[in-house]
């Protein structure tokens, strides 16, 4: 006979314990996010000639671009565990719908913000060309964006298609060769994708330099 008292509470406590996992890599994201923005930070004071002061501490803030990359693509993969029936679609719109119309109202609001120092300088040489608005509405991998740090989305959308292509089809382990292909292809000059599977069938995908 099976204990369904007992059955139900190992069920708990596996989920209560991968809620807690899932909770610190997001919290692990959000430290990685403001190494980032403190890097640019500094990284913008020496730019204008000036002295860092403590955000010097952080000029290799930028490794927190790895680090999210990294645990982005574990969580992908560890949130449509049991949800592979749904299909590519369905992942796709989800993403979508969370990256995307946010990605917009920055972009919306940096336009604003250069549209209204334009006027007050009187100088619109610096606006944007129609490329580059297309370029950075459409967050097309190439150079030219109004938001340089896009760049990292477009390469979240690179794995989000190769894996939507894959994982649906032909599983975890097509999903792990096709994006390791597309690293070693050099499918983004300045990223490469390595991916490992661990015990858990969860595919760890690391971008970096």
């Amino acid at each position: 006979m099976i204990d369904l008292g007992k059955a139900a509470g190992n069920i708990a406590r596996n989920w209560a314990g991968a809620l807690r996992m899932i909770g610190g890599l997001q919290m692990l994201r959000g430290v990685a996010a403001t190494l980032v923005v403190l890097f640019h930070l500094q990284a913008a004071a020496v730019a204008e000639g000036h002295d860092p002061g403590i955000l010097g501490w952080f000029h290799g803030g930028e490794a927190g671009v790895d680090v999210f990359f990294v645990l982005s693509g574990f969580v992908i993969f560890h949130a449509v565990q049991g949800k592979a029936d749904r299909g590519a679609g369905w992942f796709l719109r989800q993403r979508f719908w969370r990256i995307v119309p946010p990605y917009w109202a920055a972009l919306g609001l940096t336009f604003l913000a250069m549209a209204a120092l334009a006027v007050m300088r009187g100088d619109w040489s610096e606006w944007p060309l129609a490329s580059q608005a297309a370029v950075s509405a459409l967050l097309l991998p190439l150079p030219g964006h109004v938001m340089g740090v896009a760049w990292t989305l477009t390469v979240e959308g690179m794995f989000y298609l190769v894996f939507a292509a894959t994982f649906f089809r032909f599983g975890a382990k097509g999903a792990v060769l096709a994006l390791a292909a597309q690293g070693w292809s050099g499918a983004r000059p300045r990223t490469c994708c390595t991916c490992w599977c661990f015990r858990s069938r969860a595919p760890f995908c690391a971008w970096s330099e």
